[in-house]
């Protein structure tokens, strides 16, 4: 093979595994996202090793430790974030009152004595 023949060869085939990777990347992120969490936890995973517990129960530790900080999370985000939502509701009609009018002074600059007449016409 030429050098020509090679480097088309390799940029083709790096073009197709860019295109295979991005089609596939909704159903490839799942993994990835699996493979680093547990490349990361691996050390910690030897460590627990090491103290004197087996493999499979360094990884239940770990799993159980997991939840309960994903559970506790919960526990103070849902209230929190439930609080906020009540919030918005409670200020939504105001914030649109105020989209409304900002809308309308733009509106009325931009179009003058037409928009005037269109909205008399309207009511």
């Amino acid at each position: 093979m030429t050098i020509e023949c090679r480097t088309l060869f390799w940029l083709g085939t790096a073009t197709l595994l860019v295109l295979t990777l991005y089609v596939l990347s909704d159903i490839l992120l799942p993994f990835v996202l699996g493979a680093a969490i547990a490349y990361l936890l691996d050390p910690l995973a030897d460590r627990l090793e090491r103290a004197g517990l087996s493999r499979l129960w360094a990884t239940i530790v770990i799993t159980a430790a997991f939840l309960v900080i994903v559970i506790a999370a919960f526990l103070f985000l849902v209230p929190l974030l439930m609080e906020q939502l009540a919030n918005f509701a409670v200020r939504l009609p105001g914030y649109v009152q105020s989209a409304r009018d900002l809308l309308l002074g733009y509106a009325e600059e931009w179009l003058g004595d037409s928009f005037s007449r269109t909205e008399s016409t309207i009511r």
